[in-house]
């Protein structure tokens, strides 16, 4: 089973959606009943998530795109920031906004 570096597990929000947080281990490579079990939540429950949500869809360019949402959202919300949060702040948001041009590549007509 993989386990969540001690520097991600320390800024896990505890108001974290547990649905969220499933999804994000999902598209690390957990296994269903690895994340059951992690979030102490019924496997049932985790499967149930990945249909409705239909995670196994979800493209390597949405996947990227979430996983640097969940760490931007935990950069902005450390309260005490040193330059290394900045620097790494940044590079993020600009990842993102190339994301975001390859989406807007792909669409039709997008070029």
């Amino acid at each position: 089973m993989l386990e969540i570096p001690e520097d991600i597990k320390d800024n896990i929000d505890q108001a974290t959606e547990p649905r969220q947080l499933a999804r994000r281990l999902y598209f690390e490579g957990w296994r269903i009943s690895s994340i059951a079990r992690h979030l102490k939540i019924k496997r049932s429950t985790v499967n149930s998530w990945k249909h409705r949500d239909e995670w196994e869809k979800v493209s390597r360019l949405e996947r990227v795109e979430i996983a640097l949402e969940a760490r931007i959202v935990q950069l902005i919300a450390k309260e005490v920031k040193g330059n290394g949060e900045y620097k790494e702040l940044d590079a993020l948001m600009r990842q993102l906004v190339q994301a975001a041009r390859v989406r807007r590549y792909e669409q039709p007509g997008g070029n």
